[in-house]
């Protein structure tokens, strides 16, 4: 099942975005709490994001 952006202001928002700009669209995927809260209808209080780059290069793009 996906999850629709339009439905899920967290998904869009200006501070999700900077972060997946940051790591680079194929670089990073919601995953855990917020997807399950999602699916279920239930309030999302943070987001989880998940991305295969190892933890130095996360640290080097979100710097930048």
């Amino acid at each position: 099942m996906k999850l629709d952006p339009k439905r899920h202001a967290w998904m869009t928002a200006p501070e999700t975005r900077a972060v997946f700009a940051a790591l680079g669209e194929g670089n990073a995927r919601f995953v855990g709490g917020p997807v399950r809260n999602a699916l279920l209808e239930k309030p999302v209080s943070d987001i989880d994001i998940a991305t295969p780059l190892p933890p130095e290069e996360v640290l080097r793009r979100l710097a930048a």
